[in-house]
């Protein structure tokens, strides 16, 4: 990436002497936006940038970024790191995905020369979504939806008022949410047309303070997550738990996600995401065998249960297991496996109840 200037200034020797003409191609992405950015050059070192000065750095940054898409080796690191995180999941953790339908900004208030953060993973330096923000999402999901206090504390743990509140873990684990692939950065603005008049506001006691219309707008850059990203987000059970506890945690994501928005600005529309296109589309197109489609209508009006709830559970494949019609039970089989695989549980069933049911199937596979 490049490395012609380095945050600050004066300490040029610095990368000279550990990377020698500047930072490798291997450079933390994460390490150089915040130690190494481009902000200064040689011939004006005592001047903190002006906002103004910001567009090219943050333009030129996001463009190296983007091209390191082709690179392997990040590829490869990127899924070092879900590969970790999987092995980290409790037994009984699931994972969904969403893509972001617009840009989404997160970390803006960490400290930064531009004013205006950004979270990267620290290890391989690719912007990633933190538990800890997944699940005050969550919460807050939970209240508005009006969810008894008793199952948000079950759930998340009860909340502390305080510093002499005893601390107390809930049910779930929120791992941190990573791209699927290397994601795509932008550079956003937000555009205040009138900073002499909210300055104005701020301190003057008269009320004749009025905006006008010949003040010069002053931009604030910021970096951004391009809308079309798609982020796996995974959640665990913490201790015996039942894993009807994660259908009710997935319900929260969904509705935090798609309605409230994960990071800043969501009140105009960052941070929102949906299921990817194929995903969303298959999870509307029903089995098309109809002793499956039949089954799983009956099993979730008995159950009062979503369709995935319902498709991975060992109810459903004990019904499968005692159909006498052959043609009948393949067909069924095939289907049930299909919606399987695209759901990522055939090859990889997570739970006690989920793997039960995968073995019932498994014996018919072999047989």
């Amino acid at each position: 990436m490049n490395t012609k200037g380095i945050l600050a200034p004066g300490f040029h020797f610095i990368a000279d002497l550990f990377q020698g003409k500047g930072l490798p191609d291997q450079a933390n992405a994460g390490l150089v936006f915040d130690r190494y950015l481009d902000l200064w050059d040689d011939t004006n070192i005592s001047e903190i940038p002006g906002r103004k000065m910001l567009r090219e750095p943050l333009d030129r940054f996001a463009k190296e970024f983007n091209g390191l898409a082709k690179d392997p080796v990040r590829n490869e690191s990127l899924d070092m790191v879900r590969k970790r995180r999987k092995m980290a999941m409790t037994e009984g953790s699931r994972s969904e995905r969403y893509q972001t339908t617009w840009r989404l900004a997160t970390g803006l208030g960490t400290d930064h020369p531009s004013e205006n953060g950004f979270v990267f993973d620290p290890l391989i330096g690719i912007p990633m979504l933190p538990g800890s923000g997944i699940k005050g999402l969550c919460r807050q999901a939970a209240l508005i939806l009006g969810k008894k206090e008793e199952v948000i504390t079950k759930l998340f743990g009860p909340e502390a008022e305080s510093s002499t509140d005893e601390a107390a873990q809930g049910a779930l684990i929120f791992y941190n949410a990573y791209p699927i692939h290397w994601p795509r950065l932008c550079v956003d603005v937000i555009n205040c047309h009138h900073p002499s008049y909210y300055r104005e506001l701020e301190t003057s006691q008269s009320k004749e303070v009025v905006p006008n219309e010949t003040e010069s707008p002053v931009p604030v850059f910021f970096l951004a997550v391009d809308s079309g990203v798609t982020f796996e987000f995974c959640i665990g059970l913490r201790g015996n738990q039942k894993d009807s506890i994660l259908d009710i945690a997935f319900e929260l994501l969904d509705f935090g996600l798609t309605t409230l928005g994960f990071g800043a600005k969501t009140a105009v529309g960052y941070g929102v995401m949906k299921r990817p296109e194929n995903d969303a589309n298959i999870g509307k197109q029903r089995p098309a065998n109809s002793w499956l489609n039949k089954t799983l209508n009956e099993l979730m009006e008995r159950h009062n249960a979503s369709e995935d709830t319902m498709l991975r559970s060992i109810v459903l494949a004990d019904a499968w297991n005692v159909l006498e019609d052959g043609e009948e039970k393949r067909s069924a089989f095939e289907e049930i496996k299909r919606h399987w695989e695209i759901r990522g549980w055939w090859e990889n069933p997570r739970g006690r109840s989920i793997k039960k049911a995968r073995s019932i199937y498994a014996q018919y596979e072999v047989g």
